[in-house]
């Protein structure tokens, strides 16, 4: 669980300051972002960073909730308690 936690904490920094990054620089130069009609202004197609970002967040945040979930399954506890208390870490896929 330890080094799950702290490879989830390191994934998730070195992805979200790649894709920091990557969407303040995707026009050239910067102030095309607000205003695209700008002469000579370049911008990226960004629907892939965003789907990029989105599918990142989406995969992180299931293996966030599900990292206790393996820790608890070790535990000497009735099935019974531990089915109960993996469906309320499960509460937060809501």
């Amino acid at each position: 669980m330890w080094y799950g936690a702290w490879g989830i904490i390191g994934l998730c920094f070195v992805a979200y300051t790649i894709f920091f990054f990557w969407t303040l620089f995707y026009c050239t130069p910067r102030r095309a972002i607000w205003f695209p009609l700008i002469p000579g202004a370049k911008c990226y197609f960004v629907v892939p960073v965003f789907w990029a970002q989105s599918m990142f967040s989406i995969v992180s945040d299931v293996v966030i909730m599900l990292l206790p979930v393996s820790s608890l399954w070790k535990l000497n506890m009735p099935l019974a308690k531990k089915i109960a208390i993996s469906l309320l870490c499960a509460t937060g896929l809501l």
